[in-house]
C-alpha cells in the first residue's frame, strides 16, 4: 500500500478496451490541506463552476482567496488542462498550490450526475454547471464553521483524537 488513499488500499482490475494501450504513471506522494480541494465542472474545456470540495466544512483561508483563487482555476482549465484533456467535458477535482498559483489535477471524472455536484445541484444549478449561465464558484461562509466544528468534533472525541486535518493526497 502506497500513501494514505483508501483507493490503492486494493487491487486495481485491470481492464482494457479491445487494441487500447495501458499507460500507468508512478508519482511521488504529495499530502494536500483539505482546504485546497476544489472540484471544477469543464463544459467544452472551459471552466463553467468551481466549488470547495469537503462541502460541509468552512475553511477561512480559502473563502478568503476564493476569486483569486477562481479566476486562475478559470486561466489554468482555458490555457493548460482544457486542451489537454481527452474529452470536451469533465469533472474535475484540484488542489490549489497557493505559493505556485496554480493547480494540481487529482482526478478526471465523467460529466454528469454520476459525479458528485459538491456545493451546486445537479438539478437546480443546471444552467450553471452545463455553461449557460455566468461562472460561479461556491464555497461555505463562516455558517458552515459551526456545523463543521460540531461534526469534527464528535467524530473525533468517538475516535479518540482531535478533529481531521490532513486532506487527501495525491501523485505528482
Amino acid at each position: 500500500r502506497t500513501g494514505r488513499s483508501d483507493s490503492l488500499s486494493q487491487p486495481l482490475p485491470i481492464e482494457l478496451a479491445a487494441g487500447g494501450p495501458l499507460h500507468v504513471v508512478q508519482r511521488e506522494w504529495v499530502e494536500i490541506p483539505r482546504w485546497t480541494e476544489l472540484r471544477g465542472f469543464i463544459v467544452d474545456r472551459q471552466l463553467t463552476a468551481l466549488s470547495q470540495y469537503f462541502t460541509s466544512e468552512h475553511f477561512p483561508l480559502l473563502f478568503a482567496a476564493r476569486d483569486t483563487v477562481a479566476q486562475h482555476a478559470r486561466t489554468f482549465v482555458e490555457k493548460q488542462l482544457g486542451p489537454a484533456m481527452p474529452m470536451p467535458h469533465a469533472v474535475v477535482d484540484l488542489a490549489w498550490v497557493p505559493e505556485r498559483k496554480t493547480f494540481v489535477v487529482i482526478e478526471l471524472n465523467p460529466f454528469g450526475r454520476s459525479s458528485g455536484a459538491a456545493l451546486f445541484s445537479w438539478k437546480e444549478d443546471a444552467p450553471t454547471l452545463l455553461g449557460r449561465g455566468p461562472f460561479q464558484c461556491r464555497v461555505s461562509g463562516a455558517e458552515a464553521a459551526s456545523r463543521s466544528e460540531a461534526v469534527e468534533t464528535a467524530r473525533g472525541e468517538a475516535e479518540g483524537r482531535g478533529p481531521r486535518a490532513e486532506g487527501r493526497g495525491c501523485r505528482v
